[in-house]
């Protein structure tokens, strides 16, 4: 597996991609480049920023700089993270995110409720901006 990632990396560059962008594209190009999720990518990201003190933000704002523009058609996506409609508390965050590593709901809701206070409210936000972020669907 690690040696697939690896080879995967090597035959694509790391881009903006123009046509599936929230902000700058900057998080489409990273999952497309790593083979991962958008979703997970952008989430992952957004919260790496809050828990970096902003050192990720500014490393974010460099590679919207630096980073060719590029067009990510390619991206083949095999299960994604979605907010579950049919199975939310809240917002079908936690359900969804159970749902996509195949983990029990329950769990992922206490892991995430003892985490906001672990991470001192950063995964409060990543959660609310999940909300924003994650598309619907049926889980």
């Amino acid at each position: 597996m690690y040696n697939d990632i690896l080879t995967n990396m090597k035959e694509k560059k790391w881009v903006k991609c123009e046509n599936d962008k929230i902000v700058a594209g900057v998080c489409a190009g990273l999952a497309r480049h790593l083979g991962s999720d958008i979703n997970l990518t952008r989430v992952a990201v957004f919260f790496a920023m809050l828990a970096s003190g902003g050192i990720i933000f500014w490393a974010y704002i460099a590679a919207i700089i630096i980073l060719p523009k590029g067009d990510c058609a390619e991206i083949e996506v095999t299960k994604t993270w979605v907010r579950c409609t049919n199975e939310k508390i809240i917002g079908g965050v936690s359900s969804g995110f159970a749902k996509f590593i195949g983990a029990d709901v329950g769990l992922i809701r206490i892991i995430f409720f003892i985490g906001i206070f672990l991470t001192g409210g950063a995964l409060f936000w990543t959660y609310i901006a999940a909300l924003i972020m994650l598309p619907e669907g049926e889980c």
